[in-house]
């Protein structure tokens, strides 16, 4: 083999490494805009997941709210019937059979208002959290599962760096 056959074989070496090197400079540059988008989605998760936890606290305020004022209203009830029962004893009156069932009759009237208003409120209440039970699960679904970008991108240089130039070294070595 002739010295300018040599020369020539080491350009063209020379040229396929740098070809090679450009090749894994834009695949280096597609990796960091890939970890770049996961970052920023990772953002906007972390995000939203804040916002979800907030939206939980104000709901759980507000159940805790009506779960006050069914209570008060409850034990307004209480206290009536209470009084009620104590006026007709300082009264010294035993009430009539007629005076008996109308007070039953209000009192049922009442308690069953009350126990409508307290059923609807339950209704509407599961249905507002089986929503956003529903809304939580599809967004998290649309999420996606994080990975190791960064052990993939070593992986991916070493045996770009290590497999594809181990022939061509062979084969240079053998024609020397």
């Amino acid at each position: 083999m002739t010295t300018e056959n040599i020369q020539r074989e080491k350009e063209h070496l020379a040229k396929i490494a740098a070809e090679r090197h450009q090749e894994q400079i834009e695949a280096l540059a597609d990796l960091k805009k890939v970890i770049a988008d996961h970052h920023s989605k990772d953002d906007k998760w972390k995000m939203s997941y804040a916002d979800a936890t907030k939206d939980k606290e104000t709901r759980r305020k507000e159940k805790t709210t009506r779960e006050k004022n069914w209570q008060n209203a409850f034990d307004k009830l209480l206290a009536e019937v209470e009084s009620d029962k104590k006026w007709r004893e300082t009264q010294g009156k035993k009430p009539g059979a007629d005076a008996v069932i109308d007070f039953l009759k209000k009192s049922n009237e009442d308690q069953t208002a009350f126990l409508r208003a307290l059923a609807s409120d339950i209704m509407a209440q599961n249905a507002d959290q089986h929503k956003n039970t529903k809304d939580a699960t599809k967004a998290m679904a649309r999420e996606q599962v994080a990975f190791n970008v960064a052990g993939y991108l070593d992986d991916f240089s070493k045996a770009l760096s290590v497999s594809h130039f181990r022939p061509q070294n062979r084969e240079f070595a053998l024609t020397l």
